[in-house]
């Protein structure tokens, strides 16, 4: 991604982050539909970018396997597979598994992406052969062409990340969204960065991931559905269902299956389908 495009990017998401702000209040009906309507843009425009960097992905991977793919592609293509934790980092376990504390905004304050995948083309010059899911911390190596990692970039269809947002952040309202920009519940255990954490009443040993803007508690929540094995069965479900004519809301119904793992709650797959039918029906009347 070169820097007048991430300029862009930068600019176009601060204001869509400027609107949501300006629609977000509490939890009742009405606000509820002002935090749906509030943020559906910047979910959308999230989702472009992430179908965008799947676009480059899927056809520098094809250059690759031919062989045909220059150095600027490969550089790129690394790249994008280091953002959506497809390689890691570094084999420093805070960069492998939380890599967003690792990524410097500049120069000056440490090492940039540019800086990592230059590392890392100097130990792989051919350029990647796998890639990497992550399951209970742990890595697990994947070949670079195989399914797991070619349908890894992927959008989150907009109805459910908008009903994961409400639900986990108590529609906006929550400590954790209010004091640490997180809007999807995002937590590890054991982390020492307590900076970029804040702490649950109830469990000293947890971290609730603490953000720096809402942008990034989006990014990071795509991130980790498109890389954890926890999620594996939600791709694949992604993946069948672009092969059929579903609306975007039945979509986010059917995807919704494989998410069973991201809460402790029994039923909270039979929450989410719940909660999108009722999204979908505020997003009509935005």
């Amino acid at each position: 991604m070169n820097k007048v495009y991430h300029l862009i990017i930068i600019k176009i998401c601060q204001f869509f982050l400027v609107l949501a702000l300006f629609f977000h209040v509490g939890t009742s009906v009405a606000d509820r539909k002002s935090f749906v309507c509030g943020y559906r843009n910047v979910i959308h425009y999230f989702n472009s970018l992430i179908t965008h960097d799947r676009e480059i992905v899927l056809r520098y991977m094809e250059a690759l396997r031919v062989g045909v793919i220059t150095g600027d592609e490969l550089k790129q293509l690394v790249s994008i597979l280091m953002r959506y934790r497809l390689l890691p980092l570094s084999q420093e376990k805070k960069c492998r598994f939380y890599n967003y504390l690792c990524v410097s905004v500049t120069a000056n304050e440490g090492k940039t992406l540019d800086g990592y995948v230059n590392d890392y083309l100097q130990r792989s010059p051919g350029g990647p052969t796998d890639c990497y899911v992550y399951s209970s911390n742990r890595q697990i190596k994947v070949p670079i062409f195989s399914d797991d990692c070619r349908i890894a970039i992927d959008y989150i269809p907009f109805p459910l990340a908008i009903t994961q947002a409400g639900l986990e952040s108590a529609w906006g309202t929550s400590r954790f969204s209010e004091r640490g920009n997180n809007l999807f519940g995002m937590q590890t255990v054991g982390i020492r960065h307590r900076s970029k954490c804040l702490v649950p009443r109830q469990s000293s040993r947890r971290c609730v991931y603490r953000f720096e803007s809402i942008e990034a508690s989006f990014y990071i929540y795509s991130q980790l559905l498109n890389s954890l094995r926890a999620y594996s069965r939600f791709r694949n479900i992604r993946y069948e269902s672009k092969s059929s004519d579903d609306s975007i809301c039945k979509t986010s119904e059917k995807v919704a299956e494989g998410l069973d793992n991201y809460a402790e709650d029994p039923d909270y797959v039979k929450k989410l389908k719940r909660t999108v039918k009722t999204v979908c029906q505020i997003i009509d009347s935005c």
